[in-house]
């Protein structure tokens, strides 16, 4: 977390005439990583087990990882197992990144968590991971799960204004088709897009479509002081809101 400031990177020109709200979506644009430089300890493997079993409709069967008992009480709150840190190893010798998405979770510095908890406490449920470093540091990181009503996959873009076209499920409720420019492996995916203001209400940290994540102005402000905190093949992008 120390060296030369480096600003984070940033994509997507706002466009002429809009003066609302800018949020930024987080993009992942590679997927062929290879071997992950970031490893749990085995000897934790009863703990990690539960975390993945968690959901798969065989263990624990029409159950979340928020429902399940496995790691979080009733009430939200980090069983008293989960609050000692999990072991994990950064295996480069580059710095380890700040923020990394992973699907319902995100991997995180204290300082970024500090900072989002700050606007949103005690809202996103965490446990702690302390990693350690091929310098022989170690560092304290979070596993930081979007809250249940963070999680608006499919409500988050303004259908009119990103010209949505409808589409009918299987269960006969209708919805609207996920544009090719919002996922991480379409070209397009830089464009300028507008989120539902109704749907996003006054969220500063929220999973959206196909594993994007969303910093609010106030939370990118804050985040963006801190440099480039994203991992290497993460890009945040201008995104607008439409009413």
């Amino acid at each position: 977390m120390t060296g030369k400031f480096k600003p984070m990177r940033t994509s997507g020109e706002i466009p002429a005439g809009y003066d609302g709200p800018v949020y930024w979506r987080v993009r992942h644009y590679r997927w062929d990583m290879g071997n992950v430089p970031f490893r749990f300890e085995k000897k934790q493997e009863s703990r990690l087990d539960r975390l993945i079993k968690v959901g798969d409709g065989y263990n624990f069967p029409g159950k979340t990882i928020y429902t399940s008992g496995t790691v979080f009480d009733a009430e939200g709150s980090v069983l008293p197992e989960w609050k000692v840190p999990l072991k994990a190893q950064w295996r480069l010798k580059s710095a380890m990144p700040e923020y990394q998405t992973k699907g319902r979770y995100a991997l995180m510095s204290n300082r970024v968590f500090e900072i989002i908890d700050a606007l949103e406490p005690n809202k996103h449920p965490a446990f702690p991971i302390d990693v350690a470093l091929k310098d022989g540091g170690i560092e304290r990181h979070y596993a930081v799960f979007f809250a249940e009503d963070a999680w608006l996959s499919r409500r988050e873009l303004h259908p009119e204004a990103n010209q949505l076209e409808p589409i009918q499920y299987t269960d006969g409720s209708w919805g609207y088709k996920i544009p090719m420019w919002i996922t991480p492996r379409e070209g397009d995916s830089i464009r300028f897009g507008y989120l539902d203001r109704a749907a996003i209400g006054d969220r500063h940290w929220f999973k959206g479509t196909d594993d994007n994540a969303y910093f609010s102005p106030e939370l990118f402000e804050k985040l963006q002081a801190l440099g480039d905190i994203l991992s290497k093949y993460d890009i945040v992008i201008a995104t607008g809101v439409a009413d």
